[in-house]
Order: structure tokens, then C-alpha cells, then sequence
């Protein structure tokens, strides 16, 4: 982006992106990869049984480092806004006009 660019920062698409994305980790961590993984006699073979499970915990390990990083994301998009809007607030009412509008000086 140029010097010469204005940035726009639609706040609302941003906080929307936030609840979205923290809905969808909730979501996510309702479910239990390794919840999907039945009783051994349903597999007919204690290999394949072991290897799925195995499968199904390191897949549900992965699953939470994503959930943790999803939170990270959310959590960010939402801090920033709020900074961003905070430091704005300052600046308005920091802002001295150098010229009065009532005529009055």
C-alpha cells in the first residue's frame, strides 16, 4: 500500500470474522475424534482396532492444537478492534481545532 492509500477497516466484518470463527471452534470442540472409534469385536482384528485408535487420538491431539489456534485467531481479531477503536476514541477527544467554527477565536 502506498502513502498516498487510505486504509479502511470495516470494524463490524471484523468483530462478525471473530464470533465466526469462535462459534465455529466451539463447535469443534464438542466433538471428540477419539469417541469415533467403536469396540474392538466391531474391527475382527486387534491391529486394526489398535492402529484406528491411534489413528483417532493423535488425529484428536492435532484437532485441539487447532481449536488453540482458532481461539488465538479469534482472540486476536477481537483485541485488535478494540484497540484500534480505543486509540481512535483518544484521538478524538485529544482533538483540539485550530480553527472555531462560531467565529470566536
Amino acid at each position: 500500500m502506498s502513502d498516498d492509500q487510505d486504509l479502511l477497516v470495516e470494524f463490524d466484518t471484523l468483530r462478525q470474522a471473530s464470533l465466526g470463527i469462535s462459534q465455529t471452534i466451539d463447535a469443534v470442540r464438542k466433538l471428540a475424534v477419539s469417541k469415533i472409534v467403536g469396540p474392538n469385536v466391531m474391527y475382527g482384528h486387534d491391529g486394526v482396532h489398535g492402529a484406528f485408535a491411534d489413528f483417532c487420538s493423535r488425529w484428536d491431539e492435532g484437532v485441539g492444537e487447532l481449536v488453540k489456534d482458532g481461539d488465538s485467531l479469534s482472540d486476536g481479531l477481537k483485541t485488535a478492534v478494540d484497540q484500534f477503536l480505543q486509540g481512535e476514541g483518544a484521538n478524538v477527544r485529544g482533538y483540539t481545532p485550530s480553527y472555531d467554527p462560531s467565529g470566536g477565536h
